[in-house]
């Protein structure tokens, strides 16, 4: 049975529509995409933005451990992680405004994960978990910034990128250090308990 010519051409026009439809639409989300960025490149505005809810993350799991930490070393580390990432975003904040960038008004789903997480550990297993995290959290910042400082389009950013690096390598270290010392004294409260119940277990001899 042959089509009738009109039906063919009206499902050639709706076909047309469609993917005219589908190009607007894809159209509009990249024009969103650059009217985000700014003057920044796609790049530099992703790395930025990542840093800026990274920063954040930081900040907030900081000031979490300020409240639950025990050891008087992690209790120090979060306070000075807490400022100084504090700064270094303020400053991301400004230059991605003069860029005329929009900020990211929200967290990922991972970042809430992780305090949530923290927020049910308790005393050592606290400082622990936190710690680790950090060390964690940092390697992957310190490489990501180091990408930045190299080969960021713009110029503002790769030199806050470069500053913020040697920011970020200290805390590295600083974290490494803290997390060697937590274990460190961990194992050797272990082997004084099991030295003192063997012995405590020994019989006594007459």
């Amino acid at each position: 049975m042959n089509t009738p010519l009109k039906e063919i051409i009206q499902g050639l026009s709706l076909l047309a529509a469609a993917t005219a439809f589908c190009l607007g639409s894809a159209t509009i989300a990249s024009a969103t995409v650059s009217s985000n960025r700014g003057q920044l490149s796609d790049k530099d505005y992703k790395f930025a933005t990542e840093a800026l809810q990274g920063g954040a993350l930081e900040v907030t799991l900081g000031q979490l451990a300020e409240q639950k930490a025990t050891d008087p070393s992690v209790r120090e580390f979060a306070q000075r992680l807490v400022i100084e990432h504090k700064k270094a975003n303020k400053e991301l904040t400004q230059l991605l405004t003069q860029k005329g960038a929009s900020l990211p008004d929200t967290m990922p789903k991972k970042s809430d994960k992780v305090s949530e997480k923290l927020q049910d550990e308790t005393g050592a297993g606290f400082d622990k978990s936190y710690i680790k995290r950090m060390v964690k959290d940092h390697k992957n910042d310190v490489e990501e910034f180091q990408k930045a400082a190299e080969k960021s389009d713009d110029t503002e950013l790769k030199s806050w990128a470069a500053t913020t690096l040697f920011t970020l390598q200290e805390h590295l270290r600083v974290a490494e250090t803290v997390e060697k010392d937590l274990t460190s004294r961990s194992r050797d409260v272990c082997h004084r308990v099991d030295i003192w119940t063997r012995s405590t277990a020994r019989p006594v001899i007459f």
